[in-house]
């Protein structure tokens, strides 16, 4: 997640420069790496606003580093613009924190649904990874699938870089009735888990958080992974705004680009247009930031609400072949499970 956002940053960059910069002056990206370490985060953050004077830091994926973060931010008045962080928690992380990425309780909740009134599936069990990320999504789905009348066993967290989940899915293995598994998980330890479920003969339905999508998941998970079901922010190839985007990406770095690309792309774009815009301020780049209204991003339009959030759509996938493809709701009925 981390390189595509790279790459999308830098090719924003480039684009900027090549037609006049930010009011004739050169946009120049000082680049770092938290290395998804909540201290680390911290440490950067800190040294940007306080050596480099930045109104604005652009990134971090993993939200424990946008938490780790957020205080620094808000006592400097230094925007926070994460272009990856999902969890729900950061909505309540102060009055500098943005991003465009959506919100993991938006993503968690339509998962709740879908398995509740579309699939049909009643009884599910949670697992999650031990952090900001993980805790906040099995929080949301949870309480909207309770929501709907569903019942979940008791939940299991598993710690990040983890390799040995038997104990956890032995217990999962034990449950019943059981119609699916809720998996909050970044890549690999997702496909860790979704191998190692198979090698203990579980067989279930999984749901799962987006942040398994990646090339790490099936590369650990193998045909495991076929039948995961994920939801998404929606991030349409068909839209013309991204077409252009990804035909760019595509020559500068021999593939297709990626929703974290798009995401690092718009946010680098729209911090330069404000720039361009009201200044070098913190402050009044962050009201600009509220006013922005459907901002036209590669990655979808883009409107922030009251807490910094954007609004998006979600869109829902299938992992199958080694890749997700998107699905259509219709075809989630308990027929189709």
């Amino acid at each position: 997640m981390g390189q595509w956002s790279l790459e999308g940053a830098k090719l924003a960059e480039k684009d900027i420069n090549a037609t006049g910069g930010i009011n004739h002056r050169r946009l120049h990206l000082l680049i770092d790496d938290a290395q998804t370490n909540p201290q680390s985060a911290a440490t950067i953050f800190q040294r940007f606003v306080s050596v480099n004077k930045f109104p604005v830091v652009i990134g971090f994926n993993a939200s424990s580093e946008v938490m780790a973060a957020a205080p620094i931010a808000n006592g400097s008045h230094v925007i926070l613009f994460s272009t990856g962080a999902a969890s729900p928690t950061i909505t309540g992380a102060g009055p500098f924190i943005f991003r465009n990425r959506l919100s993991g309780a938006v993503e968690a909740s339509k998962m709740a649904e879908l398995a509740y009134q579309r699939m049909g599936l009643r009884h599910g069990f949670i697992l999650y990874i031990n952090n900001e990320y993980g805790q906040g999504y099995a929080d949301a789905f949870r309480a909207r699938f309770s929501g709907f009348g569903g019942t979940i066993a008791p939940t299991e967290a598993f710690a990040q870089d983890q390799t040995d989940f038997r104990a956890q899915l032995q217990r999962i293995q034990a449950t019943s009735p059981l119609d699916f598994v809720y998996l909050a998980s970044y890549e690999r330890e997702g496909g860790a888990i979704l191998r190692q479920a198979a090698e203990l003969g579980i067989s279930t339905r999984w749901l799962a958080s987006n942040a398994i999508e990646g090339p790490d998941f099936f590369r650990l998970a193998g045909k495991a992974a076929d039948g995961v079901l994920l939801t998404v922010a929606k991030y349409d190839l068909l839209n013309p705004a991204t077409m252009t985007f990804n035909e760019e990406y595509r020559q500068q770095y021999h593939r297709d680009s990626e929703m974290f690309a798009a995401h690092a792309y718009d946010g680098v774009r729209i911090i330069a247009k404000l720039i361009g815009e009201v200044g070098y301020d913190g402050d009044t780049i962050r009201s600009a930031l509220y006013r922005l209204s459907d901002y036209p991003g590669v990655s979808g339009r883009t409107s922030f609400d009251k807490n910094g959030d954007v609004i998006k759509d979600v869109a829902i996938k299938l992992a199958h072949n080694g890749h997700f493809e998107d699905v259509p709701e219709e075809a989630l009925s308990p027929a189709h499970r």
